[in-house]
């Protein structure tokens, strides 16, 4: 594969990060803005999965799942994002702890949710500093995709 595509790759990989993550700002930005009610979290667990490497190793991934209900004109809403963009799995078991307790089950929660969605909803609205990050990131991504294109 000649450089020029490798380079033609990267780039687009890097846009597709790019995009992706702005949507997920503009969400967490609007979030902020929508209606909130009293939910409940409903269950709070830590889930895994094993990391899949070429060796026998035992390593896992850990993610905070936490499910709650929320009620908007009278019809009961469930849902399971924490912010946007939601956090996914991690190498750390202690930071998915973390947010396992920072909301336990039974606990009554603020839940923002889009006024022309109910069904969307989130715990935590507003820009999160990873969103940030994998912004800045992504437009790393593209930068070195142009930087091969031009060398």
């Amino acid at each position: 594969m000649s450089e020029k595509v490798i380079a033609l790759l990267v780039i687009a990989i890097g846009l597709a990060i790019s995009v992706y993550l702005w949507q997920q700002s503009t969400k967490a930005q609007q979030a902020a803005g929508w209606p909130s009610v009293v939910g409940q979290i409903v269950s709070s667990e830590v889930d895994w999965r094993p990391i899949r490497s070429g060796d026998s190793s035992d390593r896992r991934e850990y993610r905070a799942v936490v499910r709650y209900e929320y009620r908007v004109a009278g019809r009961i809403h469930r849902a399971e994002r924490l912010r946007f963009p939601n956090p996914g799995y991690g190498s750390s078991d202690q930071q998915a702890l973390e947010i396992v307790q920072r909301y336990p089950a039974s606990q009554a929660v603020q839940v923002f949710y889009n006024p022309q969605n109910p069904e969307e909803a989130c715990l935590e609205p507003g820009k999160h500093w990873s969103a940030w990050l994998a912004q800045a990131v992504g437009a790393i991504v593209v930068l070195v995709g142009l930087w091969l294109l031009r060398r």
